[in-house]
């Protein structure tokens, strides 16, 4: 390799490496701060889809990125009308497969479902109205995603580089 891609590739390390670092901070602080609602699992997800954008040249050239990338099935993300209040009047719910890294950057941020909702304001007066029910996926799923990584990161040769090395500027 030459010294222009040596220093592009340890570059490209050094960003994984600093990703994983953000995603473990933040999670560690969302389960301290004991914030694994909506908005916790929101930033969770959006630390972690940052991680996975880094390695994604990674995947390209990995034997097993693809599959990595698009196939591993990390469960589903259920939108429901289950919190709602008044009587719903289309209750399916919405499903959202997350297959691979990759499906957290190609799905809506957060996964969305509308439901029509009739309810009883004052005075017994009925309305109906359209609700929009926002979700993210669980902190175990995120957890999941992310201990994925780290296996996939194994597998292609950089896991024992960010594992045991904690100096990002040694990398």
């Amino acid at each position: 390799m030459s010294e222009t891609q040596d220093l592009i590739e340890s570059k490209r390390i050094r960003a994984i490496f600093n990703s994983r670092e953000n995603v473990q901070e933040i999670k560690h602080y969302l389960k301290q701060q004991d914030l694994t609602g909506l908005d916790g699992r929101s930033t969770y997800r959006r630390a972690l889809e940052t991680y996975v954008q880094e390695l994604y040249p990674v995947c390209q050239k990995a034997e097993r990125g693809n599959e990595y990338w698009n196939a591993v099935d990390f469960g589903t993300v259920v939108v429901g009308p289950d919190s709602l209040k008044g009587k719903v009047r289309n209750p399916t719910s919405k499903y959202y497969q997350l297959q691979g890294f990759g499906s957290l950057i190609e799905h809506p941020d957060p996964y969305t479902a509308e439901f029509r909702v009739k309810k009883t304001i004052g005075f017994g007066r009925r309305v109906e109205e359209t609700e929009v029910v926002k979700e993210q996926p669980t902190f175990s799923q995120l957890n999941t995603i992310f201990l994925t990584t780290d296996k996939f990161l194994e597998e292609v040769g950089l896991g024992l580089e960010l594992q045991e090395d904690k100096d990002p500027a040694s990398i």
